[in-house]
């Protein structure tokens, strides 16, 4: 049977798979990863997805591949359960907005990437501007469209500009925009930035440990340092994270502050 004849904006749909990839922890590089991909979906999400379908949405380069609406309509409840594929691309537009309003015409493209350049040429001061005002306007930041293609935004720059990604780490990690949208939005647990395990580090250093969320910030943090120690099979550092996490799991914080 024909696929139905709908317009889908590719670069929204794109936006989709790299998202739903991220909440899911896993990339689909082959035909075995869609059949392992469907299978998570169902089990973690209750969506019935052939690896058929996950393979022409992530493996067929071609475009004009089209879907069933009530296909994207499931794949998008992955991301938020409220969302349906109308609602999302309406929301992928209004982040698109919110990008030009700020400078940056595409994210995408990095050497027109007004936020790129600033690190490419070592500009700290205009960042330090807008990352401090961004953080303190709820249009931003409590847009999660906004907030999750802010932080993936960075991986691209850093592979573009690779020597910025520790100026990053050094210059911007206290600013709330930066915690959210790059490191809690979109943690990194296979480690693809060299730099990620010092950002960590930082990370852990300046949390605020009057916020109510400190303790869940904690966690998160060490289970990823833990996670790395366990992918590089680091002995020592698997024994030294354990505790910590250990530690904070029996501290008597967790009476005070609900953790989620």
């Amino acid at each position: 049977m024909p696929k139905p004849k709908h317009d889908i904006e590719e670069i929204y749909l794109e936006h989709l798979k790299k998202e739903i990839q991220a909440i899911l922890g896993m990339m689909v590089l082959n035909r075995s990863d869609a059949e392992k991909f469907s299978k998570l979906i169902r089990e973690t999400h209750g969506i019935y997805i052939s690896s058929s379908t996950i393979s022409r949405l992530f493996l067929n380069k071609q475009k004009g591949n089209h879907f069933y609406i009530d296909t994207l309509n499931k794949l998008t409840t992955i991301t938020q359960p409220h969302l349906n594929w109308k609602l999302y691309c309406d929301n992928c537009q209004i982040a698109d907005d919110q990008f030009k309003h700020i400078g940056v015409m595409n994210q995408y493209n990095i050497q027109t990437n007004l936020i790129a350049l600033n690190f490419y040429h070592k500009s700290w001061k205009p960042l330090h501007h807008l990352f401090e005002n961004l953080s303190s306007d709820p249009q931003y930041n409590e847009s999660f469209r906004f907030m999750f293609e802010f932080g993936h935004m960075f991986y691209s720059i850093f592979q573009w500009s690779p020597n910025s990604e520790s100026e990053f780490y050094k210059h911007f990690i206290k600013y709330p925009i930066i915690r959210k949208s790059f490191f809690e939005l979109n943690a990194d647990p296979d480690f693809v930035l060299p730099q990620y395990i010092q950002g960590l580090n930082n990370y852990i250093k300046t949390i605020d440990k009057q916020s109510a969320n400190h303790i869940n910030d904690l966690i998160f943090a060490l289970c990823l340092q833990f996670y790395y120690a366990l992918k590089t099979n680091d002995l020592n550092q698997i024994k030294i994270k354990y505790n910590q996490l250990n530690s904070t799991i029996k501290s008597n914080d967790l009476i005070k502050f609900d953790i989620h």
